[in-house]
């Protein structure tokens, strides 16, 4: 279980990704290992420690890319990334957060899953604490950014401050 010859660090980073999103929807995070995921992907321990530093990073890469890639789509983006995405709808909020809503009751049960996990693995690991914490503070800057862009062109009310909307 080696390198994946032919394989480049972004598809072998995203095979981790996928391996380690169903390992720790089957068994939480506590419950999972290294080498849950590393059967999962085929790979070796080695390919998983080339691109993240900890079971910890994973996890959140499992989180973010999950909500990263939902948060696209929803925007109609397809699979851009968060601030790709972000910054193409930065002039349109509103619609943004109308395409988000609309897909907020089709979210994927094992998705959902990991969220509840995040919460509970954040309260138990202050590595994941504060992974996690760091994580949704770039999220509430951007969206601080797309709400104040939007108060500037008229279209959001002036009167709700950027951070309180965002938050």
């Amino acid at each position: 279980m080696g390198r994946k010859a032919g394989v480049s660090a972004a598809q072998t980073r995203s095979e981790l990704v996928t391996a380690a999103a169903r390992v720790f929807a089957r068994k939480g995070y506590d419950g999972a290992t290294i080498a849950d995921i590393t059967s999962e992907a085929g790979l070796s321990s080695g390919a998983i420690y080339a691109h993240f530093g900890s079971k910890a990073e994973l996890f959140v890469a499992v989180i973010r890319d999950g909500a990263e890639r939902d948060f696209s789509e929803a925007a109609g983006f397809g699979r851009v990334g968060f601030a790709s995405a972000a910054e193409r709808v930065i002039g349109d909020l509103g619609e943004l957060v109308t395409a988000i809503g609309s897909e907020y009751d089709r979210t994927r049960p094992e998705e959902a899953s990991l969220l509840i996990e995040a919460v509970v693995a954040a309260k138990r690991d202050p590595e994941v604490a504060v992974l996690v914490r760091d994580w949704l503070h770039e999220v509430e800057i951007l969206f601080g950014a797309l709400v104040a862009k939007a108060q500037s062109d008229g279209t959001a009310d002036p009167a709700i401050g950027p951070a309180a909307a965002s938050r």
